[in-house]
C-alpha cells in the first residue's frame, strides 16, 4: 500500500527549502571563506553547464532532471580536480587556476548548446537564477518536495562531515603544517570539502538557482566572521543568518510582490552591512580605549 502524501503548506515548503539550502551551503561556505576559496561555488554553478548538456544528450533529448543533475555534478567535480591540478603545478595560483577552468568549461557548454541544441529550451535561466516558488509543485517520496529530499540529504551529509571532522578541518584550514605533523592530510580534507561543495551546489541550484546558492555559500559566513573569530560561534552565527534571511526575505518578498530569490539575497546583504557597521564601531571603541590607556 502506497503511503499517503503529507499535507504541506505552500509557504512552509518555500521557507524550509531556503533554510535547507542556507544551512547546507553555510556549513561548507564558512571553511571556503576561511580558505579564500569562496568563489568555488560560483565557478561550479557555471562550469556545470556542459554537464547539463551531456545529460540531455545521453538521454536522447529528454529534459529529465536526474541525468542533468548527474552530469552537472560530474563537471563540478571536474572543475575542482582541474583547479587543484593547476594549483599544484606551482605555475598558477589558486584564484588564477579557478579563473582559467570555469570560463573554459562554461564556454564549452555554451558552444555545445549553440551548435547542437539551438532550438531546444534547456531552461538555463532557471538554472542560473532559479525560482524557489516552483519547489512545492515538484514532489517525490511521500509527497515531499524533491528539493527537500535533495537538499535535506546534502545537509545531512555536510553536517556529518563537519561534525565528525571538525578538528581536522580547523587544523588543515589554519595550520596545514601542524595538520601534516599530526598525521592529517590537508590535501585530502580539502579535496573532500570541495567535492561536497560541488555536490551541494548542483543539488541546490536545481531548487533555487545558482545566484542564491552563491549568496548562501559566501555571505552568511562572511557576516559571521565579522562578528566573531571563534570558529564554533561563527558556525552558529552562519546558520542563524541563513535561517533569519530565509524567513524575513520570504515575508518581505510576499509583502513587496517581488522576486523571492532577489529579496532573500538582499536581506543577506543587509545583514552583512549591519555586521560591518558593528565591527567598525567595535574597532573605534578599541582604538579609543587604547589611546586612553596610553
Amino acid at each position: 500500500m502506497t503511503p499517503a502524501p503529507l499535507p504541506l503548506d505552500f509557504d512552509l515548503v518555500i521557507v524550509v527549502t531556503a533554510v535547507f539550502v542556507a544551512w547546507a551551503c553555510g556549513l561548507l561556505g564558512l571553511f571556503l571563506v576561511l580558505r579564500r576559496e569562496a568563489l568555488m561555488s560560483d565557478a561550479i554553478s557555471h562550469s556545470a553547464l556542459p554537464g547539463i548538456v551531456a545529460g540531455y544528450w545521453v538521454t536522447g533529448g529528454s529534459l529529465a532532471t536526474l541525468p542533468a543533475l548527474v552530469g552537472a555534478a560530474l563537471f563540478g567535480l571536474v572543475t575542482v580536480a582541474l583547479t587543484a591540478l593547476l594549483t599544484r603545478s606551482g605555475r598558477v595560483k589558486a584564484d588564477a587556476a579557478l579563473g582559467l577552468v570555469f570560463p573554459a568549461l562554461f564556454a564549452a557548454g555554451v558552444i555545445a548548446v549553440s551548435l547542437n541544441y539551438s532550438n531546444v529550451h534547456l531552461d538555463l535561466d532557471a538554472v542560473l537564477y532559479g525560482e524557489i516558488a516552483y519547489t512545492p509543485f515538484r514532489t517525490g517520496w511521500l509527497g515531499l518536495p524533491v528539493g527537500w529530499l535533495l537538499i535535506g540529504g546534502m545537509l545531512l551529509v555536510n553536517a556529518l562531515f563537519v561534525g565528525l571532522l571538525f578538528k581536522e578541518l580547523r587544523l588543515s584550514t589554519f595550520d596545514p603544517c601542524l595538520a601534516r605533523t599530526l598525521g592529517f592530510s590537508p590535501a585530502l580534507i580539502g579535496g573532500a570539502l570541495l567535492t561536497l561543495v560541488a555536490l551541494t551546489t548542483v543539488a541546490a541550484f536545481d531548487a533555487v538557482g545558482a545566484v542564491l546558492v552563491v549568496a548562501f555559500m559566501i555571505v552568511p559566513p562572511a557576516t559571521a566572521l565579522l562578528l566573531t573569530r571563534r570558529l564554533r560561534q561563527a558556525l552558529g552565527l552562519t546558520l542563524l543568518a541563513g535561517l533569519s534571511a530565509s524567513a524575513v526575505g520570504y515575508a518581505l518578498a510576499l509583502a513587496l510582490d517581488a522576486s523571492i530569490t532577489g529579496v532573500i539575497a538582499g536581506v543577506l546583504g543587509v545583514q552583512f552591512t549591519l555586521a560591518l557597521l558593528v565591527q567598525a564601531v567595535r574597532a573605534r571603541r578599541v582604538r579609543g580605549s587604547a589611546r586612553l590607556g596610553g
